[in-house]
């Protein structure tokens, strides 16, 4: 059975069930543990009754690049604020006026990150990732994977060719890019078939938040 995380989208739909349920329990957590720099993610399933179901916390950057879409939207860029850490011990000169003054939820701008993972085979060319980041809502583009890669495709976690982040307003708009990335994408194996596993519905984007 394999792992496929096609899309992540932001701000969550279901920041109120959070902000009325678990998030207390979170944060005391946290600060029982004596963390007071890094950052820490916590992964879980939303359930009928919104209620929440923790599987798996990192203590790390996450994998999602979620501090391109903060980045954009005005809020502390995480990345950089572990390098300032690192660097000064300190990293209270890169936490954003909006976090300093605000309960950290993002209005407005809502964020699509599609992942794109391979079939199994050996990669003979990869086209269309410089059409991607010309895509005015695309902050932010991952390249996984080069030619003469060969994917695994019977593990359960499969191989990521590439990684794109748009940010808009809109909806509609990030319905548009998610089929404007997947029409200029083009992945082939050594037999010229395509070797993108999978592709989202995008017309469940443009309803999601809804």
């Amino acid at each position: 059975l394999g792992i496929i995380q096609n899309a992540w989208l932001y701000p969550s739909k279901f920041m109120d069930a959070y902000d009325s349920g678990p998030r207390s329990n979170v944060e005391a957590m946290i600060k029982d543990m004596g963390i007071k720099n890094g950052h820490i993610t916590f992964s879980s399933f939303v359930l009928s009754d919104k209620s929440f179901l923790f599987f798996e916390t990192g203590f790390r950057l996450s994998g999602d690049q979620a501090f391109t879409y903060t980045n954009t939207v005005g809020k502390t860029n995480v990345l950089d604020a572990m390098i300032t850490y690192a660097i000064n011990g300190d990293a209270k000169e890169v936490i954003s006026d909006m976090d300093k003054s605000s309960s950290g939820l993002i209005a407005g701008k809502k964020c699509l990150t599609i992942n794109a993972y391979a079939k199994g085979g050996e990669i003979k060319s990869i086209d269309g990732l410089e059409r991607i980041e010309a895509i005015p809502d695309c902050t932010y583009v991952l390249k996984n994977v080069s030619v003469g890669d060969k994917c695994d495709d019977s593990h359960a976690i499969l191989k990521k060719i590439c990684q794109a982040v748009f940010v808009n307003d809109s909806v509609e708009s990030l319905k548009e890019d998610a089929d404007n990335m997947y029409a200029s994408l083009t992945v082939t194996d050594l037999d010229n078939q395509d070797m993108i596993f999978d592709r989202i519905d995008s017309n469940v984007v443009s309803k999601w938040w809804s």
